[in-house]
């Protein structure tokens, strides 16, 4: 289980006409769940994946009630948050990829005087601004449509977003940053968002992309 808690969903209700069919919705950070009983005493949840162009849905059957219903959509939002929500192994993961980068810089020599041996104190304005640069190439290899110089094999843009992320990974290896808790804590942050929620997104002056 996750060790930041999630946020339960919160279910609206559409149609309060008692003689229409139920329709409950609610909003995750992933998913939007629409609840409706299209037989008497048969309710189903409409599943939709948020922010893919095509918006699939997927319908899942055979629940007696609306609070079985429910139940299921919350099971399911918990199962498709792990990934973003669990601080130990996200964080980790995100440290492996720090010592990967800022190990293999520290071995080529990058954070240290080469000819006295030295520590360096690498310039941090100087340092985004190279991490800029890498995220400036890859625009210029999507306008392109090329492949890269070096890998060949890939597209210039895969290329150059490894190159940013190598970049940004030794960054903040190299100064000691606390980003892997924070892009935890963020992820966190921006699911439970007002300004996120989709239902908030749409009206006029929402957040866009």
């Amino acid at each position: 289980m996750s060790n930041l808690p999630l946020q339960p969903l919160k279910w609206t209700q559409k149609n309060f006409n008692p003689l229409a069919e139920l329709e409950l919705t609610a909003y995750s950070a992933l998913h939007e769940y629409e609840i409706t009983e299209p037989k008497q005493g048969k309710f189903e949840i409409k599943k939709t994946r948020l922010g893919e162009p095509d918006k699939k849905s997927e319908i899942m059957t055979g629940f007696t009630s609306a609070k079985n219903a429910q139940d299921e959509a919350w099971a399911h939002y918990q199962r498709s948050m792990q990934p973003y929500v669990k601080q130990l192994n996200l964080a980790t993961a995100v440290n492996v990829l720090v010592d990967a980068c800022h190990g293999a810089s520290v071995k080529g020599g990058w954070w240290h005087d080469i000819a006295t041996g030295e520590p360096l104190q690498r310039n941090k304005l100087e340092m985004v601004a190279l991490i800029h640069s890498e995220v400036s190439e890859a625009v210029e290899g999507i306008r392109k449509g090329i492949n890269d110089d070096h890998l060949t094999q890939y597209p210039m843009e895969d290329v150059e977003m490894a190159d940013a992320l190598i970049r940004i990974f030794d960054y903040i290896g190299g100064h000691k940053l606390q980003s892997a808790y924070a892009l935890v804590d963020k992820l966190d942050y921006n699911a439970n968002r007002a300004d996120h929620k989709v239902e908030n997104r749409i009206k006029d002056g929402g957040k866009k992309c």
